[in-house]
């Protein structure tokens, strides 16, 4: 936890070690998140956030939405029975989650790999010559003399070229 002052406000970031995910929570979301130790009711929670906070109000179900979603952030958990289906869903959703991103982003992906030092040592004799500085002028002079020609025939080719409406077997 440390506290950070951040647009005319001072808010505490929470980090969840498990998830390695961080959480900005405000003065009054953090207290309740402190006082909840399984020992107090909601009732008195809100006594002890009345009493630190004057100015706050909750009614219990304001201040139960604010137990929900610490719970949906995975920082608070509860006793009950049932609990770990929620969590192994949630866990479910986040991983699934994260396959759809790598899916939606495969430049993202990041695999584990070893040292291609030794794999380019090995490649770079065979290759070598193809940066030496006449072969390099040599490929230059080649895609010049290409784009010479195509510029030159480029009326005459056009013209033998198939048009889409030979493939189609009509016009489009």
């Amino acid at each position: 936890m440390e506290r950070i002052d951040f647009q005319r406000g001072s808010y505490f970031v929470v980090k969840d070690p498990l998830a390695l995910k961080y959480y900005r929570l405000g003065p009054e979301h953090y207290r309740v998140l402190e006082l909840l130790d399984g020992t107090r009711s909601l009732e008195e929670v809100r006594e002890r956030l009345l009493e630190q906070f004057p100015y706050v109000r909750p009614s219990l179900g304001e201040l139960q939405l604010v137990v929900i979603d610490l719970h949906a952030k995975g920082l608070v958990y509860s006793g009950r029975p049932g609990q770990g289906h929620v969590l192994l869903e949630r866990r479910r959703e986040t991983r699934r989650k994260q396959i759809m991103s790598v899916a939606a982003n495969i430049l993202s992906l990041r695999l584990p790999g070893g040292d291609p030092e030794a794999t380019l040592e090995r490649l770079y004799p065979w290759v070598r010559w193809l940066y030496r500085p006449a072969w390099v002028a040599l490929q230059l002079v080649i895609i010049t003399a290409a784009y010479c020609s195509w510029g030159r025939n480029s009326k005459r080719s056009g013209r033998s070229c198939p048009n889409s409406s030979s493939f189609s077997g009509g016009p489009i």
